[in-house]
């Protein structure tokens, strides 16, 4: 059981099967909720207005990195977008291929600022790499549970069925994005209403299509990307690592030679 104020947002993913048991909430001491979740979540404070990104914590691997093996940043983007593939559903074939579009993107964008990239810790001496800012980018959550309740109240104790299944959620520290690859033009009922739910709780939903995802020789998947995610190291000071516990906040003036 994790306890959590009523104000932070709680994101379950990585799980297409979901009922009662797998989430529900008391109230605890003080007026925090007490939540029982049976799946990886993660808990994001909006008050903090912080990203959540791929060197953001809050990671459940099946088995602890090898970094023996993981010598380099590309083979360490190569583990994490593993782990992602791994937490999308069985026959989720358009979830798979973002989170592939999505890694080269990443690595597609550090390359291409790699002069000013690198220029910005040259102060830090030999401690990072210009490579190290990839893992800035914003985090995906595959098969993410959104709080959308019914009617859009949401003011009683959060409950299973206040959540809704998405393909691919990110936290961009000011709002929470849905990516959605259904058909745009699909008239299914039962599509409208779960859009509806998700807008009503302002979360903002983002349409992504085969043909983009699938064009692989022209630049329309990065240009889909919203702007957050287009210059992802801003607001960092500093790369920091997912699996290294070493950020900027554990440095001393003598370790970066000013």
């Amino acid at each position: 059981m994790t306890m959590v104020n009523r104000q932070h947002i709680i994101i379950p993913y990585g799980l297409t099967h979901w009922d009662k048991n797998v989430f529900s909430s008391t109230m605890g001491a003080g007026g925090d909720l007490v939540i029982n979740c049976r799946t990886r979540f993660v808990v994001i404070d909006p008050t903090e207005h912080s990203p959540l990104r791929l060197n953001g914590g809050q990671y459940e691997f099946h088995e602890p990195p090898n970094m023996r093996l993981l010598p380099t940043v590309l083979d360490q983007l190569a583990f994490l977008e593993t782990h992602f593939f791994a937490l999308c559903g069985t026959w989720s074939k358009m979830q798979r291929l973002f989170i592939s579009r999505y890694f080269e993107f990443i690595v597609n964008r550090v390359e291409a600022e790699r002069s000013h990239l690198s220029k910005s810790i040259e102060a830090f001496g030999n401690l990072y790499e210009y490579q190290d800012w990839a893992y800035s980018a914003l985090r995906p959550l595959p098969q993410a549970y959104v709080f959308a309740p019914r009617g859009g109240s949401g003011e009683g104790l959060p409950q299973a069925d206040d959540f809704i299944l998405t393909d691919i959620v990110f936290w961009t520290g000011k709002k929470v994005f849905v990516l959605d690859f259904s058909d745009p033009n699909a008239t299914d009922p039962f599509q409208k209403r779960k859009f509806d739910r998700i807008k009503n709780a302002g979360i903002k939903i983002l349409p992504m299509t085969a043909d983009i995802l699938e064009d692989k020789s022209s630049s329309n998947f990065a240009n889909s990307l919203p702007e957050v995610f287009q210059n992802f190291w801003q607001g960092e000071l500093a790369p920091s690592r997912p699996f290294v516990d070493t950020k900027l906040g554990d440095l001393s003036i003598s370790d970066i030679g000013f």
